[in-house]
């Protein structure tokens, strides 16, 4: 039989689980004011190229706000740029990842994607960016032609070097892999697409060194068709950048609202479960005894 302690033990416990996503999604969604107005965004989950008249942006604590987020002193290394008055920017041609983006005054601001490590997050006109083609837009274009792949990576041994492409037939920087350095079991195959001209191209993830408990990791593109070959004509280039047109739903996918009204319903089925199984009549006078 369980005791009074042991049943508050397991509701305490029921209680953290319920309520840990809501707390981890607030971190990890950026900021307080995107708390307030998450059920009014946009969702968006995209790159940008910045593209202003300043030739710099500097995200906002809020939407309309005056105030750029500030970094601390000992963050100020060479991997983002900052203020005079240590307030965090992006440089024209700098591409960033908008979460969500939230109608003000007239016009849409949208969040950049934070980095628990170095990259803050704020607000950022969306009129002062571009839409950045990638690997995800080439994608959807052409979900009906990808398949999964399940061959191996033969073609690569038999190499001295291959190159990453960023999609098949991209127009953008390549990347160029000494294949003596990879063995077969640090690719991972995802999915393939057939050219025009019926080359066979391969999405894969390149594992490298383990650094602390993680290990580095690529992904990209190659033909394995011709790996070595890095002159293959751009037949895939990317559109000239554009400007955001929302095309979301107001509400989301996943509004925090929702997420509340759902952990605090699993609190109290689960609170009412553990009621009728273990709350029994004379249980717990007995065990005092």
């Amino acid at each position: 039989m369980i005791s009074k302690s042991m049943f508050m033990v397991l509701f305490i416990v029921l209680l953290l689980l319920a309520l840990s996503p809501v707390a981890h999604a607030d971190i990890v969604m950026g900021n307080e004011f995107l708390y307030a107005i998450r059920n009014k965004t946009v969702d968006v989950n995209k790159q940008f190229i910045v593209n202003s008249s300043t030739g710099y942006v500097v995200p906002k604590e809020k939407p309309g706000s005056h105030k750029g987020v500030t970094v601390e002193h000992s963050y100020k290394f060479e991997l983002f740029s900052i203020t005079d008055e240590n307030e965090f920017m992006f440089l024209n041609g700098d591409i960033i990842t908008i979460e969500y983006a939230y109608r003000h005054g007239g016009s849409y601001w949208g969040i950049t994607k934070p980095s628990h490590t170095f990259q803050p997050s704020g607000w950022i006109p969306m009129d002062e960016l571009r839409v950045y083609y990638d690997n995800v837009d080439f994608m959807t274009e052409h979900k009906n032609e990808l398949h999964r792949y399940t061959g191996g990576f033969d073609e690569l041994s038999e190499t001295e070097a291959f190159y990453l492409w960023q999609w098949p037939g991209s127009d953008m920087e390549k990347i160029k892999y000494d294949s003596t350095v990879f063995d077969s079991d640090t690719y991972r195959g995802a999915d393939t697409y057939l050219d025009n001209e019926g080359r066979e191209w391969v999405y894969i993830i390149i594992f490298g060194e383990v650094i602390g408990n993680n290990r580095r990791t690529t992904a990209g593109w190659i033909c394995l068709s011709d790996p070595e070959n890095s002159s293959i004509p751009a037949f895939n280039p990317a559109p000239a950048p554009t400007k955001w047109v929302p095309g979301g739903t107001p509400e989301g996918t996943f509004s925090m609202r929702v997420l509340i009204v759902a952990s605090v319903s699993m609190l109290v089925v689960g609170t009412a479960v553990l009621i009728v199984v273990f709350w029994k009549p004379g249980i717990i006078s007995r065990e005092k005894k």
